[in-house]
């Protein structure tokens, strides 16, 4: 048998089931994901003998009115905005019939369905039901949080409707009577408009029931809730509730910028009270956030992502502070540019080995995670590798841990620089020459709340690190989550979460996305929302 075939017939078998051959939103981005995933086959096309729909005409007035608005006003400022390709976004219907040539079956004809073998089949209906024995796996499905039991309503629809800032999407396999949670992440929701929301959680969603398809898991009981039903006039409140909120963020938009500034003090990060920091303000033109510190002959290195407001991106900067007192501010420090390209940077890395100083500053729009050594410190360095390349990653932190190197990352599978939710770790026993292999149980963190890192890590008194994620609420970067890593292999991951942590308390009403510690000293940034015009001085 040659190795295509033997490759073939490794390859997970199979079935989608629906209940329309028209796709869209979420049902169209795992469809899609399932026939382009390398491990899995899509055997069979399951059709329910007629269409299961219980949409009333207000329902679908409001849902066709919002598709269309999103379309013309959010589309294409969305896709500049992140960066992504603007056909991510399209929404039309796709004939999964036509778009697949694997053979189809009649829902009833339970003979045919049973001679596909099939291991698993995905159920892609918004409402008819399957018999679970038809696979060897039982039928799986994808669900959000708050309604689990809903299946008729866009993917996220009830977190989007009560204005919730994340959403937990679960798969769920049913065999039996019973269904399981095989997997489960939370992920920040689109609060401009339900249906790029279901799409949008829809490719995430896509990436998550692929890697559980692969892994034999028994899964959790998943927990019964009352299942959900829209009132008549609840589409269009939520398309009413859409375009406030969309009006309120323009004008916030429109006449107010975030001001991140920089907060350095001297002490131990885990002591509950700090000593009054530093502040150091930002200069008009841009703002200074993600700062990493190193000392040298007394003197404080600050590097930082520096936004510059009219190019619309971030350079890394420099500066250098003589002598840092509690309590002082510093105003119109003359920053040095240390690498400037067309894309985006930030999250200036640093981290020593072999004696030499080393920086991994993020450069998505590379797509590639590199390496920098201090050659002429503080404003020379050379790139020495690349541990990852072909990959959208952000937020790149390495942590030496019982006798190897752990690379930390925030990386996008989804297509819409979603960075704030999954954190891949991997290894390696160099981290200049790697090899770099990757964890296991990658994604180890599936969560918008804390899964992005945050400055790095600390130490706890027992010695165990303690991973610093960002807190993803209804702005970004709302704080600083910190969790006690208490299980780090090659195989397994586990943390927790730990409180009483505050290296240097922020001010009353300001947001903080970043801490980081060395050398005897903490930095941190921290965020107000200003008037553009008080900036401008």
């Amino acid at each position: 048998m040659s190795r295509k075939r033997e490759t073939l017939k490794a390859r997970m078998r199979i079935g989608i089931f629906v209940d329309t051959s028209k796709l869209r939103g979420w049902r169209k981005a795992i469809f899609k994901r399932l026939l382009q995933a390398p491990d899995v086959r899509v055997a069979q096309i399951i059709a329910h003998d007629r269409v299961v729909r219980r949409e009333g005409a207000l329902w679908r007035a409001a849902d066709a009115l919002e598709r269309a608005l999103a379309k013309r006003l959010l589309h294409r400022p969305l896709a500049r905005a992140r960066g992504i390709d603007p056909a991510i976004l399209d929404d039309g219907a796709l004939d999964a019939f036509e778009y697949c040539d694997a053979p189809q079956a009649a829902a009833s004809d339970r003979a045919t369905i049973l001679a596909a073998h099939l291991d698993a089949i995905v159920d892609l209906s918004a409402g008819a039901n399957l018999d679970s024995n038809l696979a060897r796996r039982g039928v799986w499905r994808i669900a959000a949080g708050m309604g689990t039991r809903d299946k008729l309503s866009p993917l996220g629809f009830w977190e989007f409707y009560h204005g919730a800032p994340v959403t937990e999407i679960a798969v769920l396999a049913r065999a039996g009577a019973d269904e399981k949670r095989i997997a489960s992440g939370v992920y920040s929701g689109f609060m401009w408009s339900w249906s790029m929301n279901d799409l949008m959680l829809g490719l995430r969603a896509a990436a998550m029931l692929e890697d559980a398809l692969k892994k034999d898991a028994a899964g959790q009981d998943a927990t019964p809730t009352e299942p959900r039903r829209r009132s008549a006039f609840q589409a269009p409140v939520a398309l009413l509730r859409t375009y406030a909120r969309l009006a309120l963020d323009g004008l916030e938009r429109a006449f107010a910028d975030d001001r991140w500034r920089v907060l350095l003090a001297r002490g131990e990060p885990l002591a509950a009270h700090k000593a009054e920091p530093t502040v150091i303000e930002s200069p008009p033109h841009s703002y200074w956030a993600d700062p990493f510190v190193v000392v040298r002959e007394g003197r404080c290195h600050l590097f930082f992502e520096e936004y510059l407001y009219a190019a619309r991106r971030g350079v890394i900067s420099h500066v250098c502070i003589e002598n840092p007192q509690p309590g002082e501010t510093l105003r119109d420090l003359k920053s040095t540019v240390i690498f400037d390209e067309p894309h985006h940077l930030s999250y200036p890395f640093l981290f020593t080995f072999g004696g030499d100083l080393f920086m991994i500053p993020e450069s998505g729009g590379a797509r590639a995670v590199e390496i920098w050594k201090a050659t002429d410190f503080p404003h020379g360095w050379t790139r020495v590798a690349r541990p990852l390349e072909d990959v959208t990653a952000a937020d790149t932190s390495l942590l030496e841990w019982n006798g190897k190197w752990w690379l930390f990352t925030n990386i996008d599978r989804s297509g819409v620089n979603d960075h704030r939710s999954e954190l891949h770790v991997f290894y390696a026993d160099n981290p200049i020459s790697g090899p770099w292999r990757p964890h296991a149980a990658n994604p180890v963190v599936i969560d918008a709340t804390c899964g992005r890192m945050a400055g790095g890590f600390l130490t706890a008194e027992d010695g165990r690190p303690i991973r610093c994620g960002q807190k993803q609420g209804r702005r970004y970067g709302e704080e600083v989550a910190y969790r006690l890593i208490t299980d780090l292999t090659e195989t397994t991951y586990a943390e927790t979460p730990l409180s009483g942590v505050n290296p240097i308390p922020v001010a009353a009403g300001a947001r903080t996305h970043h801490v980081s510690a060395r050398d005897g000293m903490i930095v941190v940034d921290e965020c107000f929302v200003v008037p553009k015009w008080k900036r401008r001085r």
